[in-house]
């Protein structure tokens, strides 16, 4: 640029002020103070720098960005499931609340029915093939080496009572269980002493020495005549008077005896003796 050109010509940038020169990179003209600017640093344009292109995005950094976020979720909703199932299978439900009936409200005239009522599980118990097995593992849990046996249980073993014990002819401890739906597993509502059997009534004393009856009588009516048979013919309810017919063996029978039991004596004593169908004799004779 000559020196008159530069004398009329104003700075491209900076209207009003004169231009000293010209920018070697863009060519406009420039004043003192741009060209002083462009001597400290060769690398500076005053013109504006073209926009630099627009970066494309990173698609695998956002899908997998994404990817990461829903897994985080996730994880977050498996975490409070499974704390909220483990308090509600740590506290189990009252007997007296699981099996009540629920509660069904007849719809109120004056307004809209409320909220429905909520109704607690049904009872599930475990299958039939273990349910007896379910039971005493539980009961035994705590006593490694006792034995047990269902004692009692209803029909759809919701409710069981184990007798357990160190030993089958030792079951000292009665455990009731009931099945929580909720843990899937029978609980212990209460253990106590396995209750005794009731006293048996003492057997009467059984009599000392002789007492009346068939061997007795026979063997009074005997005594004179060994080696004959004896019949008792009659007895009262108690032994203690008798009719008994003698005889050799092997005949008819030909003496008739009646005695009564006499209970000082402890023997019986006779009535009457006499041949069958004959005259009665007087006892001794």
């Amino acid at each position: 640029m000559s020196q008159e050109d530069a004398a009329t010509a104003e700075c491209a940038y900076h209207p009003g002020y004169a231009a000293q020169g010209h920018c070697p990179r863009c060519g406009q003209p420039l004043c003192a103070t741009c060209l002083a600017a462009h001597e400290q640093d060769p690398r500076y344009c005053p013109a504006p720098s073209p926009p630099p292109p627009p970066r494309r995005p990173n698609t695998a950094a956002i899908v997998l960005g994404v990817v990461a976020g829903v897994l985080f979720l996730c994880l977050i909703v498996v975490i409070a499931v499974a704390v909220v199932y483990y308090r509600s299978a740590r506290a189990p439900l009252p007997v007296a609340v699981t099996n009540q009936l629920p509660l069904e409200l007849p719809p109120s005239a004056s307004g809209p029915p409320g909220p429905p009522s909520l109704a607690p599980e049904p009872i599930s118990p475990p299958a039939a093939s273990s349910r007896e097995q379910a039971a005493l593992a539980v009961a035994l849990a705590d006593k490694p080496g006792w034995v047990g046996k269902v004692n009692w249980h209803k029909p759809d073993w919701s409710e069981v009572r184990v007798w357990i014990g160190p030993f089958e002819n030792d079951l000292r401890l009665s455990r009731a269980l009931w099945w929580d739906p909720v843990a899937q597993a029978y609980q212990i509502m209460d253990e106590g002493p396995v209750p005794k059997p009731p006293a048996q009534p003492a057997a009467p004393p059984r009599p000392s020495g002789p007492q009346p009856g068939e061997k007795a009588a026979k063997a009074a009516a005997l005594a004179n005549d060994p080696g004959w048979v004896a019949k008792v013919v009659s007895h009262s309810s108690d032994w203690k008077k008798v009719t008994v017919w003698t005889g050799p063996p092997q005949s008819e029978f030909v003496y008739e005896y009646r005695f009564h039991w006499d209970d000082g004596l402890k023997q019986y004593v006779l009535d009457h003796v006499g041949p069958l169908g004959g005259d009665e004799q007087p006892p001794g004779e």
